[in-house]
């Protein structure tokens, strides 16, 4: 599970066409791994077009938007879209890369994981910055056979992850 840590290397990612870009840094005493999800609601898969959407959590201060790759223009901010009364999802205006997705009473975004650079998710500390181990989302979307193998796993880690049966603050876990 996530914990408290020393100061762990930054990361990056971004948009398909690169415009947008960021790093997420972890100071002293930061959550790391930053609590891995996934989540199978209605509005993830369409916003996403896939069937599980891994989510990394970050708190807005360890996020920095960062210039555009071989620009020295200013940084690019994603757009936003309010997708319910309690959330926005961020995306880039200029290729549709869906980058992430906020609770708008909590000071902490949920960074699409497929948007982190590649040199991340194929880098030494990938499986700990995507095995869904924080919490699984919408449980109760789950299409059997197809997008039930996280919840079924028999990995230790897996198991003991929280599941929801809608999201936490509905505050229905999945026994």
């Amino acid at each position: 599970m996530s914990t408290a840590t020393p100061k762990h290397p930054s990361i990056t990612g971004g948009c398909v066409c690169e415009s947008i870009r960021y790093q997420i840094s972890f100071p002293e005493g930061s959550v790391y791994p930053p609590n891995p999800c996934t989540c199978q609601c209605t509005t993830c898969r369409k916003h996403s077009g896939a069937l599980i959407v891994h989510f990394i959590t970050v708190q807005l201060p360890q996020i920095t938007w960062l210039s555009p790759t071989n620009s020295d223009s200013p940084p690019n901010r994603p757009s936003e879209i309010h997708t319910s009364s309690k959330a926005v999802r961020y995306f880039c205006a200029k290729c549709g890369t869906s980058l992430a997705f906020k609770l708008l009473e909590l000071d902490e975004l949920e960074l699409m994981a497929g948007t982190l650079d590649e040199d991340v998710l194929n880098g030494p500390h990938a499986t700990e910055l995507t095995r869904p181990i924080g919490a699984q989302f919408f449980c109760k979307r789950v299409i059997e056979g197809t997008t039930d193998f996280i919840m079924k796993s028999e990995d230790a880690d897996l198991k003991k992850s929280i599941k929801w049966v809608e999201d936490s603050s509905e505050g229905k876990k999945l026994d």
